[in-house]
C-alpha cells in the first residue's frame, strides 16, 4: 500500500513547505508516500483561491524550479537555490528522509512537460487518453530520456482511467471528447490489458458512477482478478 498526491498543482504551496510536507508524510508512512506534482491546468481553480495562473511557459519554469528545490532540501540541510521564480537561503529540514522520496509529475505536454519527467521524476503519471495517445507519448518520453542520458525504464509509466464497467456494455458510459474505458468487465479488462501491453505499470482509477460502489464493486470482482493473473 502506498500513499500519495495526484497531484499537487505547484503553485498552490510553496515549494520549500511541499518538501517538508512530503518528508513528514514519508515518515510517517513508513516511507510509502510518492509526491505527485504538476504545473497546474485549471485556470479557474487558481483564480478562485486567489493563485496566479500565468501562461504555461512560466509555469512550466516554476515546476522546474520547485522540483529543484524539493530534491534540494531533501538531500541536504541546509539548502540554498536561487531561481527567477523561487529561492531558498540556508533553508533547513530535519529529519531528512532516509530513504529517498519518489517524485511523480503529472501531465502530458510533449516538449516540455514529458522532458521534465525525463530529467526529474521517478513517475510520470499521464492523463485521461486513449492507448493511441498514450503509446505516443510514452514514445516521446523515451526520446526525451536518451536525449538527457536517462534508461527509460528508470521511469514508472502510470495512466489515469476513467471507467465505466457495466454488465450490459450498452449501459457504459462513453464519451465523445474524453476517452473512458468502458464496457462489460471482459471489455474493460482487454482494454486495460492493452494498456498494460504498452508499458502502462499503474492505473489511477476513477469511477463514473461514483459515488454509487457499483461500478467499484463490478471492477474488483470481475475485472481485478484478471489483471493480477497477469503479474503471476
Amino acid at each position: 500500500l502506498r500513499y500519495g498526491t495526484m497531484v499537487c498543482g505547484q503553485a498552490f504551496r510553496n515549494p520549500a513547505y511541499l518538501a517538508k510536507l512530503a518528508t513528514n508524510m514519508h515518515l510517517l508512512t513508513g516511507d510509502r508516500f510518492i509526491l505527485g506534482l504538476g504545473a497546474g491546468n485549471n485556470g479557474a481553480e487558481h483564480h478562485a483561491f486567489g493563485y496566479p495562473f500565468p501562461p504555461p511557459k512560466e509555469r512550466l519554469a516554476q515546476t522546474e524550479e520547485a522540483i529543484r528545490i524539493i530534491h534540494a532540501l531533501w538531500k541536504e540541510s541546509p539548502a540554498t537555490f536561487r531561481g527567477e521564480h523561487y529561492a531558498i537561503e540556508g533553508a533547513f529540514s530535519s529529519p531528512l528522509p532516509d530513504r529517498p522520496i519518489p517524485l511523480m509529475i503529472g501531465g502530458g505536454g510533449e516538449k516540455k512537460t514529458l522532458r521534465l519527467v525525463a530529467k526529474y521524476a521517478d513517475w510520470w503519471c499521464n492523463d485521461v487518453a486513449s492507448l493511441e495517445v498514450f503509446e505516443r507519448k510514452t514514445r516521446i518520453l523515451d526520446e526525451h530520456c536518451a536525449a538527457v542520458g536517462r534508461d527509460p525504464a528508470e521511469v514508472v509509466r502510470s495512466q489515469v482511467a476513467w471507467v465505466s464497467v457495466e454488465e450490459d456494455s450498452a449501459d457504459a458510459v462513453r464519451w465523445e471528447k474524453l476517452h473512458i474505458v468502458a464496457g462489460d468487465p471482459d471489455e474493460v479488462t482487454r482494454e486495460l490489458l492493452r494498456f498494460r501491453e504498452a508499458g502502462v505499470e499503474h492505473f489511477q482509477v476513477r469511477f463514473m458512477d461514483y459515488p454509487n460502489p457499483a461500478g467499484m464493486r463490478r471492477f474488483v470482482d470481475k475485472v481485478m482478478p484478471r489483471l493480477l493473473e497477469q503479474e503471476e
